[in-house]
């Protein structure tokens, strides 16, 4: 990724569809709120499962479409991650757009004073949000330089361990490092995507699992030298235990990747950017939400890590039919379902 501004970030500061021009849009507007919806549920346009007819007439005394051939009944949110969602359409809207027009999150109390409805109903609804975003997450592929290292989220304990091998939980951070046509700029890069993602420990099992689902093969991977992540060094050995060589001497590596690890200098700092947005995220926790239950910690870092990958676009239109199309392919999360990977 290549780019004249070395921030990353748009120059305009302007941002693009504000609250006004929201309420312009879809206050006491039931026809645009299903119009928005309808898109983007069928965003190749309707296309009735049964028949295959592209025509339908909307019934408004059961809030739903109808196939204009074979008369079958279509629910817009039905199969989707808002099925059963009681609130209507433009209380659904409303709450998608304080969710992205909150650059550093929104919490259920804060949510439900603004939509309106029960604080339990909030915090559901942002909790489907979030099982979104984790579906957007997994379409990123970091490629190109990255910055790796692993985080440890938890309460101050007496006399606890402190970093690896502590009972706190464990986060890899990884940040992919854009390159910089300015001459300028005198460091290595600017941060461009990132992958954050809870695991059980920083153990060399846990950390190629989640470099293969989060990093492209062939990319250079910075890091401070941890025993975890130090096994992407590892090279294929013989039956004899001898190590493995190509034909021009060098020897095969068990994973695709170039590993470049140095010792932690806090003058030098080689992992800035992953450290930076590793403060942040503690911030947030402590600042926004103050304190999360670990039961939620996945779904919030999942939130958190598509923030940050949408942080350099000020369209919020973009942002919300982006968010409404991962809510459209995220699977059905009931509530049932979401209190039990939660606990």
């Amino acid at each position: 990724m290549y780019t004249k501004n070395h921030r990353n970030h748009s120059t305009s500061t302007a941002k693009y569809f504000n609250m006004i021009q929201f309420l312009e849009k879809y206050y006491n507007n039931p026809k645009e709120q299903r119009k928005t919806l309808i898109k983007m549920r069928f965003p190749q346009g309707f296309v009735c499962p049964d028949c295959g007819c592209t025509e339908y007439r909307w019934l408004s005394t059961r809030n739903c479409m109808q196939c204009k051939r074979c008369s079958r009944h279509i629910h817009i949110l039905a199969r989707t991650a808002l099925q059963d969602c009681r609130l209507s359409f433009f209380q659904i809207l409303l709450g998608i757009y304080l969710f992205i027009s909150e650059q550093s999150g929104i919490n259920g109390v804060s949510l439900a004073n603004q939509m309106g409805v029960n604080v339990n109903t909030a915090r559901l609804f942002l909790r489907k949000l979030r099982a979104a975003c984790s579906i957007g997450n997994e379409e990123t592929i970091l490629k190109g330089s990255v910055e790796l290292d692993c985080a440890y989220i938890g309460g101050v304990d007496q006399g606890g361990k402190r970093g690896l091998g502590s009972d706190k939980q464990t986060v890899a951070v990884s940040v992919e490092i854009c390159e910089v046509e300015n001459k300028k700029v005198k460091k290595r890069g600017f941060p461009g995507k990132a992958r954050f993602q809870l695991i059980k420990s920083e153990n060399g099992e846990e950390i190629t699992t989640f470099v293969k689902r989060a990093i492209s093969p062939k990319t250079i991977i910075y890091s401070d030298g941890g025993k975890g992540i130090s096994v992407l060094n590892q090279v294929i050995k013989d039956v004899d235990g001898n190590v493995v060589y190509k034909e021009n001497g060098e020897p095969v590596k068990r994973y695709d990747y170039e590993l470049k690890s140095e010792i932690f200098d806090e003058k030098k700092n080689p992992l800035e950017w992953v450290h930076t947005y590793i403060s942040n995220l503690k911030a947030e926790i402590i600042g926004i939400f103050h304190g999360i239950s670990m039961g939620y910690l996945e779904s919030f870092i999942e939130e958190y890590n598509w923030r940050f990958n949408m942080r350099t676009i000020s369209n919020n239109m973009y942002k919300m039919e982006t968010l409404l199309n991962l809510i459209f392919k995220a699977p059905i999360t009931t509530e049932k379902h979401l209190k039990k990977i939660s606990t």
